[in-house]
């Protein structure tokens, strides 16, 4: 049975401080201001890593919690020849990651089993 529930709309807070640097290097367009501002983005080096793919600096995965761990699990099941398992998602970003995920980890001779849940 699905439901059909009403979609509630969150509003962006209308009175949020516009930075003046970042207004004025967009070129005072005040609506993208606001969308990138509503989005945590506040200042012209965000906004321009954020709009522009020649600035975009990726955070250092090592920054997530536990990342050493899992790189040294995987190490180890790589090592000791242990299947891997990976658990995908059925979005199409999730159907992304999943392939290359297994690609990779098969390219560095692991085997892998994988499973996508199907969307009901």
């Amino acid at each position: 049975m699905k439901l059909n529930l009403p979609t509630r709309w969150i509003d962006p807070d209308p009175t949020l401080d516009i930075p003046a640097e970042l207004l004025g290097g967009l070129g005072g367009n005040e609506l993208l201001v606001r969308a990138l501002v509503n989005r945590g983005i506040t200042t012209w080096d965000q906004a321009r890593g954020f709009l522009d793919p020649g600035f975009y600096q990726p955070a250092d995965p090592f920054d997530l919690p536990d990342m050493q761990a899992a790189v040294d699990r995987l190490q180890t099941a790589l090592r000791k020849g242990e299947c891997i398992g990976v658990w995908g998602d059925f979005d199409v970003d999730g159907q992304t990651a999943t392939s290359l995920l297994v690609g990779v980890l098969r390219g560095l001779g692991a085997r892998v089993q994988y499973h996508v849940p199907v969307r009901a």
